[in-house]
């Protein structure tokens, strides 16, 4: 089994105060990334070191389906609170796959030093689980990478095409730990959507409509457990959801 290392939690800190510094490391190309400050080693496999990026400005998240499943299937042996940690993350954004980062998050450098810092931070560092799940250039990935795994391990890019065909569907399925967490209902709003995909009934993914939907299925929530129902009867029970939310925006 291949090797990866992470950083110490006083290497993470030092990093984060010293963001100013490194402005030039962070944003041009310059810097060797063996300079980094001491890590050590874990016993899961190596990262993905091959991120792809399309080559035009702008279009890089049309790679990130693909994107996850690399990251994913090359930490597949993670657990759950092995990837919550923040010194794995750190390290591989830095180090491994720090022109992925780079070039997928972080463009031309702004001109106020404290938003260069900021998207610095959010983009190579990890704070917290919505920074694991959202912001982390690497984390993100392994993150989407599990969830589509866990939805349907026979056809994680199906599942990755619905939850990223926008960024506002990502954010509604992925940010939500009510969502995201609870897989079986996961799996139910997949497959209502790939039915509304299959019969070309584009409305369900606008985004009014898709956050009525997503509101409809939280309310019901409230009165109805949902993963306690059996997958029939969520099924019909969000595609009643989907039918309210498009009578709602004249669907």
């Amino acid at each position: 089994m291949q090797f990866v290392r992470f950083f110490t939690e006083d290497a993470v800190d030092h990093l984060r105060s010293t963001i100013e510094d490194r402005l030039d490391w962070y944003y041009a190309e310059r810097g060797d990334p063996r300079t980094w400050p001491e890590s050590k080693s874990s016993s899961v496999k190596k990262s993905a070191t091959t991120l792809v990026l399309d080559g035009e400005t702008g279009t890089a998240h049309r790679r990130d389906r693909e994107n996850a499943l690399r990251v994913y299937d090359y930490l597949s042996d993670l657990r759950p609170e092995e990837a919550a940690e923040e010194r794995l993350w750190v390290y591989l954004a830095h180090v491994e796959c720090h022109q992925y980062v780079r070039s997928r998050w972080l463009g031309r450098q702004p001109k106020e030093t404290a938003a260069a810092v900021r998207k610095v931070e959010n983009h190579f560092f990890a704070r917290g689980a919505r920074a694991l799940i959202r912001d982390n250039g690497v984390s993100r990935l392994w993150w989407m990478g599990k969830i589509a795994r866990d939805v349907d391990g026979d056809r994680p890019g199906q599942v990755l095409g619905l939850v990223l065909h926008t960024q506002d569907i990502r954010s509604s399925l992925l940010e939500r730990p009510a969502v995201s967490r609870n897989i079986g209902v996961l799996r139910e709003i997949c497959a209502v959507m790939a039915d509304h995909l299959r019969r070309e009934e584009m409305m369900l993914f606008r985004r009014r409509t898709f956050r009525a939907w997503m509101r409809g299925i939280n309310a019901r929530g409230g009165v109805v457990l949902l993963d306690a129902l059996r997958p029939e009867a969520l099924r019909e029970l969000l595609q009643e959801e989907a039918e309210k939310a498009l009578a709602g925006d004249g669907g």
